[in-house]
Order: C-alpha cells, then sequence, then structure tokens
C-alpha cells in the first residue's frame, strides 16, 4: 500500500507516507496539517485510543480524515466508531 501510494503521489512534494503504529505515532502533537487513517479504525482493538493519538498530531484548526466502511450495525443504527468520529 505504501508502496502504491508513493508512486501514485510522486509529484506532490508536501506529501510523505510511513509505516507507524497508530497507537503510538513518533511525531509530536500538532505535527501535521491533514491526518488520514483510511479504512483502519474499524478493524482496531482499541479504536478510541487510535483516534485520539491522530487527534493528537493533527494540528488545532486541522483536517483529520477517517473513511471507513463500516457505517452502521445490521440492524441500521449507528456503530459506536461511527458516533464517535461524527
Amino acid at each position: 500500500m505504501l508502496k502504491k501510494a508513493r508512486k501514485k503521489c510522486a509529484q506532490l512534494q508536501n506529501v510523505t507516507f510511513q509505516k507507524g503504529d497508530i497507537l503510538a505515532l513518533e511525531h509530536p502533537a500538532e505535527r501535521f496539517d491533514v491526518v488520514v487513517a483510511a479504512n483502519v479504525i474499524h478493524l482496531l482493538d482499541e479504536p478510541l485510543r487510535a483516534l485520539h493519538e491522530l487527534n493528537r498530531v493533527c494540528r488545532t484548526g486541522g483536517r483529520l480524515i477517517i473513511p471507513t466502511y463500516m457505517n452502521e450495525k445490521e440492524n441500521g443504527k449507528t456503530n459506536g466508531i461511527t458516533s464517535a468520529i461524527g
């Protein structure tokens, strides 16, 4: 995934991709203007902890983008992750 993403965005000088532990990111607080975690939050044992960590490294007023396929429970009610993300 990282190899494909790097290739796709090779012409963008301000975009980087890095493998890391979503529960303990190795970056200072408020480091990034935009943080993206695509299709991963619903797979984690501690999704709220991951959201907190992603929010920590995103600057105040920045954008936290969390696309996920998991929007509703089978009964049609919103799941906890969707509720937490808003």
